[in-house]
């Protein structure tokens, strides 16, 4: 059924009209604000930057962005035995003539859409016999360059070794020695103790000393 004219005609204007303010909308959102653009177009200025005003402030944005993702991601990651791979890394393998790939989600590492172990994965693509920490090679969040989960784990092991200690490891420290040195003192005492009573119980009445004797007759007054 065809409706009246006038009818018609008003309801496309409504469907114009419509499409004009989501339009508007959109083109609203997307607008950075003018303060902040003039904020950054004075920085460039100021620091001598040739950059771009738009270059700049798409350069900010992604910036932005990143530094909220690493932010949400903080914590988040896979423990693959002694090398720990944050949420966002990469895995990559080579194998007969093809590359497949495999990613850190919160605390999984995720292959073909499930989750999986290294050696499950070289497994999986190769078969068995295969040496995860030689084959997979390892993309790092915010890194644009692959290592060898090999060469990692070695470089994450020797960070780890020349850390200084925070304050509360090194408390902790301190207190394992105080209790090591407590318990060594403990079983010294102990050992002279026992030692001691081995001595007095093996002396007999025909080879004690003198001095036993005269503190005998002293408890017998």
């Amino acid at each position: 059924m065809r409706l009246p004219v006038k009818r018609e005609e008003t309801r496309t204007n409504a469907i114009k009209r419509g499409r004009r303010t989501r339009m508007n909308d959109r083109a609203s959102r997307k607008e950075v604000p003018p303060s902040a653009l003039t904020e950054l177009d004075e920085f460039l200025v100021q620091s001598g930057n040739p950059l771009p005003l738009e270059q700049a402030a798409s350069h900010a944005i992604r910036q932005w962005i990143k530094a909220q993702q690493q932010t949400a991601n903080a914590g988040q990651g896979y423990q693959w035995k002694c090398l720990f791979l944050p949420a966002g890394s990469r895995l990559r393998m080579h194998y007969d003539g093809q590359c497949f790939h495999a990613q850190v989600t919160v605390d999984e590492l995720r292959f073909r859409g499930r989750p999986v172990s290294p050696r499950q994965m070289t497994i999986e693509i190769a078969g068995a016999g295969r040496n995860a920490w030689q084959d997979l090679w390892v993309q790092l969040p915010c890194e644009k360059t692959w290592i060898q989960a090999a060469k990692l784990r070695g470089t994450q092991q020797k960070n780890v070794q020349a850390r200084p200690a925070s304050p509360a490891e090194t408390m902790e420290l301190a207190a394992k020695g105080m209790r090591e040195a407590l318990q060594a003192a403990l079983t010294l005492v102990e050992h002279i103790q026992r030692n001691t009573q081995q001595q007095v119980e093996r002396r007999t009445p025909k080879s004690r000393r003198r001095e036993d004797e005269m503190i005998d007759y002293c408890k017998a007054d």
